[in-house]
């Protein structure tokens, strides 16, 4: 992480979003298929 990974306040994953008319922010599509953490690894199902 460093300072391209963020414009303004947000977080940039890659992930595919939008944000509809109640402000509500939808994910649409995961950058990565696979996130790996310390004590596990987490997969997609598609």
């Amino acid at each position: 992480m460093n300072p391209s990974s963020f414009v303004g306040r947000w977080f940039r994953t890659g992930d595919r979003g939008y944000l509809d008319d109640d402000g509500y922010l939808w994910l649409v599509r995961s950058a990565v298929d696979e996130i790996d953490l310390p004590a596990l690894t987490l997969r997609s199902l598609g």
